[in-house]
């Protein structure tokens, strides 16, 4: 069992998980994974957690300041106006924040591998917040802070198994979405496509 699986034995999801500076290894057959970490944060709220977070500060080295120019635009260096990206994602970016600020804090978001239940919680959480139809920026939101950090918590499920689980929620989320009374208009959809990283939930374990 990983080290983040350990931390997760007792805590109660759907959560957040705050990790500082996590390091992955890739396994052909067990796909990614959280070998270490140097604290982990649990809480509800992933606002909460970003809270916590403070401006990063580039670090003052070469390959640092190489680096950033792939990242950040001139204004945004000139300014300092740097953020944590926090999407899990990051960790797999040749720039990411541990090479140009020293840190990384990826946030996850913690489920029980059940596609009922999840599914259920994104779509009330969608209803409740539509005072209409479901705005672009709500299903930006919903990917962005919880479909794109999606980690199941599992007592040694095969990668395998996960992995087709994932893929399935997936295309399930989105049935069940569109046929909610307060759907989303078709355009809105667009807004995945041109702001959202698809594939920026890998199967993590």
């Amino acid at each position: 069992m990983t080290a983040f699986l350990l931390f997760l034995q007792d805590k109660q999801p759907p959560g957040f998980a705050l990790l500082k500076n996590a390091k992955i290894r890739v396994d052909p057959a067990e796909g990614y994974r959280i070998s270490e970490f140097e604290e982990a944060i649990w809480s509800d709220s992933i606002v909460e957690l970003r809270q916590r977070l403070q401006k990063p500060v580039l670090l003052n080295t070469r390959e640092a300041k190489d680096l950033v120019r792939f990242k950040y635009s001139e204004y945004e260096i000139a300014s300092g106006d740097f953020h944590f990206d926090d999407l899990p994602s990051s960790l797999l970016n040749e720039t990411s924040d541990k090479e140009l600020f020293g840190y990384s804090f990826p946030i996850f978001w913690v489920v029980e591998p059940d596609k009922e239940k999840v599914i259920n919680f994104l779509t009330d959480k969608l209803v409740a917040e539509a005072t209409d139809a479901i705005s672009a920026e709500q299903l930006k939101t919903l990917w962005n802070d919880y479909v794109n950090r999606m980690f199941f918590k599992h007592d040694g499920t095969a990668f395998t198994e996960l992995a087709f689980l994932h893929d399935e929620m997936i295309g399930a989320l989105i049935d069940r979405i569109k046929e909610l009374p307060c759907a989303p208009a078709e355009e809105s959809w667009d807004v995945l496509n041109e702001e959202v990283d698809w594939d920026a939930e890998d199967d993590w374990e």
